[in-house]
């Protein structure tokens, strides 16, 4: 029997895969929440100098850390978009890459279902309107006639994107009675009878009720949705990002938000992270955010530490690797 591959593991892992991992492998099980932040450059060129396979969720892997690391053979990235990964220099070492495409899938579509609800229920506002005594203040019948809201079946709900996200989200609205609105220019499926129509982008921007972005952000996708598109949003939408803060232009988003063309926005995603406390949306009251808690699951964990040692498995006996990530030229 041959030596045994090394691995180096930063990302959160399953105990039982991580078991499971260890019987076939020596792994060394350094995950970034122990030290509540990513791993540095330096931290991850002298714990992986000496392995074979590196599975990584938050750190940054650049040409400088490839170059460093002589022997690795396997790259995985616990993330379904590997953003902080370079892989240029990947493709030129000829090193693969395992991502876990679609794990947090139900999670994300969760909490957008979450919002969707208290976006139409105007649950914050209402919140906020008893938690000020104005209810004390004001006419008994008040917040009964400024909160009615449409119902659901009524109401229609624009899915940009419809990946994994998008589909399990589409999937879990039927229920609501929602009519569903999809903008995605590579879809492949026949939705024929299903309770969704695919539309073009202008179209959903001006018959949906609430619009929530699914696309991952790419070259195609950054700063889609600018200043006319929210032009083109009725004025009592709600508006939700849970993907990628950078699909939307921020200087047009503020700005839309300010002058209220949209009713209010939630938000799971910024352009940097923390958000910084000086920054504009913490003042604004049509705005309601969470703190990328998206992908905040236990079921998150196990999912992605499965596919991970599939792969892991199909690479030790030379199989084809099911969660590779293509790299384009």
């Amino acid at each position: 029997m041959g030596k045994k591959l090394k691995a180096l593991i930063t990302s959160t892992f399953n105990e039982t895969y991580l078991k499971k991992l260890n019987e076939i492998i020596e792994v060394e099980y350094r995950n970034w929440v122990d030290i509540k932040r990513p791993y540095s450059e330096k931290e991850i060129i002298k714990m992986g100098k000496d392995k074979d396979i590196l599975i990584v969720d938050l750190e940054k892997i650049n040409n400088v850390v490839i170059n460093n690391l002589k022997i690795v053979k396997l790259i995985g990235c616990t993330r379904g978009n590997p953003v902080d990964i370079d892989l240029k220099i990947l493709q030129e070492k000829g090193i693969p890459l395992i991502t876990t495409p679609g794990r947090n899938a139900t999670t994300v579509a969760e909490l957008t279902v979450a919002f969707i609800i208290m976006g139409l229920r105007h649950i914050n506002e209402s919140n906020m309107y008893i938690n000020e005594k104005r209810w004390l203040i004001e006419s008994e019948l008040t917040p009964y006639l400024v909160f009615k809201s449409k119902s659901f079946e009524e109401a229609v709900v624009g899915i940009i994107g419809f990946g994994s996200v998008g589909k399990e989200l589409a999937r879990m609205l039927e229920a609501f009675n929602f009519r569903i609105l999809v903008y995605d220019p590579y879809i492949k499926e026949d939705f024929k009878g299903k309770s969704l129509n695919i539309v073009d982008m202008d179209y959903l921007l001006k018959e949906s009720d609430v619009i929530t972005i699914h696309c991952s952000l790419n070259e195609e996708t950054k700063n889609l949705i600018k200043y006319d598109d929210f032009l083109n949003m009725k004025n009592s939408a709600v508006f939700i990002n849970t993907a990628r803060a950078g699909i939307v232009n921020q200087l047009d988003f503020k700005k839309a938000l300010r002058e209220r063309l949209i009713r209010e926005a939630y938000l799971d995603v910024f352009e940097n992270e923390p958000l910084d406390c000086n920054d504009e949306l913490y003042s604004m009251k049509n705005v309601y955010m969470t703190p990328h808690i998206g992908g905040a699951s236990e079921k998150v964990d196990e999912l992605h530490s499965r596919m991970i040692y599939e792969d892991i498995l199909n690479y030790i006996n030379h199989r084809k690797l099911k969660h590779e990530f293509q790299i384009k030229d």
